[in-house]
């Protein structure tokens, strides 16, 4: 990546991580927001890449920003619902997405005509790593080459709100599950 791009990216990931924050008390609203977002990024890095507008990918990247803005928004409405840490988790959610979208612009942009978009899982799947649900170590650029194992890592949030008792001790649990294949 170079310096151009990384400074778009990372620019374009604090602008995300605060729409996600000040956006988070309205659920899903900032999908809505960070989609027009990304799309400046993708003509950013395409011009950072020496192409002209007709020339970014961007079919393949519409579709891996909405794939990604779908993913995030699954990992984001377990929590959703609790003021202070829906306001974190979305933050960091954008930022991360922010930063692995730019990730996959920047391979995109490098050979437009091989431009792939990123499914919903696999997505989803870097997510949980980067997040840190799930520990094993891997990068968007990986992603490019070859596509993660179709599992992932749900967050079981299990909070008594009608019975009025929750203990903010007990820790989250990581339930691994199978993603069958469409």
């Amino acid at each position: 990546m170079t310096p151009e791009v990384k400074t778009s990216v990372r620019r374009t990931s604090i602008v995300a991580a605060g729409l996600g924050a000040i956006l988070s008390p309205i659920p899903l609203i900032d999908e809505l927001v960070l989609f027009p977002l990304y799309g400046n990024l993708a003509l950013r890095v395409g011009r950072a890449h020496g192409l002209d507008f007709a020339q970014v990918p961007w079919r393949p990247a519409a579709r891996t920003a909405f794939n990604g803005l779908v993913a995030r928004a699954g990992l984001n409405l377990a929590v959703s619902y609790i003021p202070g840490v829906a306001a974190v988790a979305n933050a960091a959610s954008a930022a991360i997405l922010t930063e692995l979208f730019g990730e996959w612009l920047d391979g995109a942009c490098e050979r437009p005509a091989e431009a792939k978009p990123w499914g919903i899982r696999e997505v989803a799947n870097m997510l949980t790593v980067k997040i840190g649900w799930k520990e094993r170590p891997v990068s968007a650029a990986s992603m490019v080459k070859a596509p993660p194992p179709r599992e992932c890592f749900c967050l079981h949030l299990i909070i008594q709100l009608h019975s009025g008792i929750h203990d903010s001790s007990a820790p989250l649990k990581k339930i691994q599950c199978q993603i069958s294949a469409v």
